[in-house]
């Protein structure tokens, strides 16, 4: 597993970057298709996973899981653009290394990057939250059954595909950052309409809405940051980026965990409205920022 999670944790931002470098004018569909083409992934490795295990063991439903991967690979190899590049390590290497590392953490102590890595920090912990709990949350609080509650968590997954790819080129036409900002919002009425919701229709009709809200952040603001990162630092600023806001998200799944233990899931997922509503916040802010610059 740690071998696989090195992998999982690597491949990310290159691709990231990578499509940043091919994509400019048009960045935000690019990444919006790139998010859908990962969301459809995921309800497809799903159904896969059910169909194997219907007929066979669970050890079984890995098969696929590495024929994937090395088609992945050879698709990857065929249609890249750019060539390889042989590493090389000289004196210098290590001095250019620190240079890199210090650049970077030079331009987290400039207040625009700031504020968007605490709202971005702020949208991955409602993820996490919803992640990991949106099916115990509708069996506990709204009275769903297992497979019906599984049904709308794949419902996340679902909508994603639809509108990433929409928003990333809404942000392209008008604003990334007021189009990441607007989603959080609709994010925000979806968990107050699910929170409040209270027969089957309502609430599914709440994942929907949040849904749309929550998946239509990240090509916008993905984008955004690309455009704000420079070109020689973009896949190492990604990265650190990453890295701090996927640790602090983390801990969304801790906070449901804790806070449903003793008051409930209605008031565990509430707090993430303020969540939501700080993000965007910050967000509206960097949007009136560069309008205003």
């Amino acid at each position: 597993m740690a071998v696989a999670g090195v992998g999982a944790g690597l491949y990310p931002t290159p691709a990231r970057a990578l499509v940043s470098d091919l994509f400019v004018s048009r960045r935000g569909q690019a990444f919006g298709l790139h998010g859908a083409s990962g969301d459809s992934g995921g309800v497809v490795a799903a159904g896969l996973a059910v169909a194997v295990l219907a007929v066979a063991t669970w050890r079984a439903a890995f098969a696929p899981v590495v024929l994937v991967a090395i088609l992945a690979l050879v698709l990857l190899h065929r249609w890249s653009r750019e060539s390889y590049t042989r590493p090389t390590i000289d004196a210098g290497a290590g001095r250019a290394v620190v240079a890199d590392i210090t650049t970077t953490a030079r331009r987290f102590a400039n207040r625009r990057t700031v504020a968007l890595l605490v709202a971005y920090s702020l949208y991955a912990f409602v993820w996490q939250s919803v992640a990991g709990f949106l099916p115990s949350f509708l069996q506990e609080a709204k009275d769903f059954s297992p497979e019906l509650a599984g049904s709308a968590f794949a419902a996340l997954f679902i909508v994603g595909t639809l509108v990433k790819p929409i928003s990333g080129s809404l942000g392209d036409r008008i604003s990334r950052p007021v189009v990441a900002a607007g989603s959080l919002l609709v994010g925000t009425a979806g968990i107050a309409a699910l929170v409040m919701a209270n027969s089957t229709l309502a609430v599914a009709g709440s994942v929907a809405l949040f849904a749309a809200g929550l998946m239509a952040y990240p090509p916008a603001m993905q984008a955004h940051l690309m455009d704000v990162f420079p070109d020689g630092s973009m896949g190492g600023d990604l990265g650190a980026t990453r890295t701090v806001y996927i640790g602090f998200g983390s801990l969304g799944a801790t906070y449901v965990g804790y806070v449903a233990g003793h008051s409930g899931y209605e008031s565990a997922f509430a707090g993430l409205l303020a969540c939501l509503l700080v993000s965007a916040s910050i967000v509206f802010g960097l949007a009136r920022w560069s309008e205003s610059s």
